[in-house]
């Protein structure tokens, strides 16, 4: 069985990006699109769709993850090796 790899900061960079844009688009442009477009999925309450709740909390969990991960990705100076290992 091959060794793992390990991840660099660059690599963890690029995560973060990926998951910034992909939040923005899921948690903004997403639920704008549902309504511009007049699709609705299921009423949560009345007047209420379940896409106008559930993508913006997608959408925030995904920008939580890109701050770890960003964060992760420039260490303190006094730590050495891999980011992560």
């Amino acid at each position: 069985m091959a060794a793992p790899r390990r991840t660099g900061p660059s690599g963890l960079r690029l995560v973060a990006f990926a998951l910034a844009i992909g939040g923005v688009l899921i948690g903004i442009v997403a639920p704008v699109v549902f309504v511009a477009l007049g699709a609705f999925t299921m009423d949560i309450v009345p007047g209420v769709d379940l896409v106008l709740v559930l993508f913006p909390v997608i959408g925030i969990v995904d920008w939580i993850m890109a701050y770890y991960f960003w964060r992760k990705a420039n260490p303190p100076a006094s730590r050495d090796g891999p980011v992560v290992g």
